[in-house]
């Protein structure tokens, strides 16, 4: 990899890259960071709930507990986004515990831990790190498990990335595994060490991409695709603006 100022790369800024370099550097620059919602809350308080229930065992007032995860470690955010009023925390309290049941569905026979912080120092002063909702035992392998809260979609791109990073860090080979808790739909994935290697080609790339671009010797490639309508510095890409009117004329063809 290309020599350079410190860099970290995490499973969200890694996602970015894949979608859109130009997305990812904006990142690394810090001038844009995608906004707070409603939906980002709600979904970070099901993880919350999620944790609680895998650490601590089964809780009948998910309700309460759901209060109580707030004021620990999601207030900031309720209030930022405005739904700190009664009338408008409950239906998102209440869609969570939905969710929250669900998830209470599936099995989590093997459980060894929640919400792991992981990290790898590589040469080159880059810091690889990620955050794995669940970690499992199946026999004797290791099993990272991801639960969303939206659609599947495609869950693979972000496992794999935990996979190479838990590699570095434990030592170890792990399966990987991603449950949508709206959808119900399931993956799983044994990855191979050429997936492995694959991702460590895409790290190398971001990398020399964002410190050839602080060197003032590139300009970040920008792809457009429907993530365009909702990336943090659309007001300054054409490409970008002329996907989000394409999907937005698109979906009133179809009504």
């Amino acid at each position: 990899m290309r020599a350079g100022p410190p860099i970290k790369v995490s499973a969200t800024s890694y996602m970015a890259f894949l979608r859109c370099p130009a997305q990812a550097q904006a990142r690394y620059d810090q001038k844009a960071f995608p906004k707070e919602t409603v939906d980002s809350f709600r979904g970070a308080l099901v993880h919350r709930l999620i944790a609680r229930r895998l650490r601590s065992g089964p809780f009948e007032d998910v309700e309460h507990a759901a209060r109580v995860e707030i004021g620990e470690a999601l207030n900031e955010k309720m209030v930022a986004l405005g739904v700190n009023r009664p009338s408008l925390l409950a239906p998102i309290i209440a869609e969570a515990a939905d969710l929250f049941h669900r998830f209470c569905r599936f099995p989590i026979v093997g459980f060894e831990e929640a919400e792991i912080t992981i990290g790898h120092e590589l040469p080159d002063d880059v810091t690889l790190v990620g955050k794995i909702d669940g970690v499992f035992v199946d026999g004797q392998a290791k099993v990272l498990r991801d639960w969303k809260t939206g659609p599947l979609g495609e869950p693979f791109n972000q496992l794999l990335f935990y996979a190479l990073v838990w590699l570095l860090a434990r030592g170890e080979q792990a399966r990987v595994e991603a449950f949508s808790l709206q959808t119900g739909e399931q993956a799983r994935k044994e990855p191979s060490l050429a997936d492995l290697q694959m991702v460590g080609e895409r790290l190398a790339d971001l990398v020399n991409q964002v410190r050839s671009v602080w060197e003032g010797e590139a300009t970040p490639r920008k792809v457009a695709g429907p993530w365009c309508a909702h990336c943090p510095v659309l007001a300054s890409c054409t490409e970008g603006q002329e996907a989000s009117l394409m999907l937005v004329s698109g979906y009133r063809a179809r009504q």
